[in-house]
């Protein structure tokens, strides 16, 4: 993700495959630029890529809100440990500076600090 995406500019991931699948796109349909104005692709080629994989997140951050400019996890309290979190973790229900709640579950890890992501 780049800077200013919802919880920063790390890698992102979900626990469903529907949330993942809006970002599976066709060449020339973009997410923030769609030509098919569908939520999950209609292009044609029809064929999408997910890859499924299994994320260590380490000491997530538990997200409370959008951390749009966030180029790395937050700092963790030194009664945790001092540092910074490895990962973070965005729960439904949360605010997320839509119109709406967060729906699906996203974790967003960088390529430091322990969190590690295995295809």
């Amino acid at each position: 993700a780049t800077y200013g995406s919802l919880y920063g500019a790390g890698n992102y991931f979900a626990s469903e495959a529907c949330k993942s699948l809006q970002y599976a796109r066709a060449e020339g349909c973009h997410i923030r630029k769609k030509q098919c104005k569908q939520l999950i692709c209609r292009c044609r080629p029809a064929d999408r890529v997910l890859l499924y994989c299994r994320v260590v997140l380490g000491d997530a951050y538990m997200a409370s809100g959008p951390m749009k400019r966030n180029v790395a996890p937050p700092e963790r309290p030194s009664e945790r440990g001092g540092g910074s979190f490895h990962s973070i973790v965005a729960n439904p229900g949360i605010y997320n500076g839509n119109a709406k709640d967060q729906v699906h579950r996203e974790f967003v890890v960088w390529t430091h600090n322990g969190a590690q992501v295995y295809p």
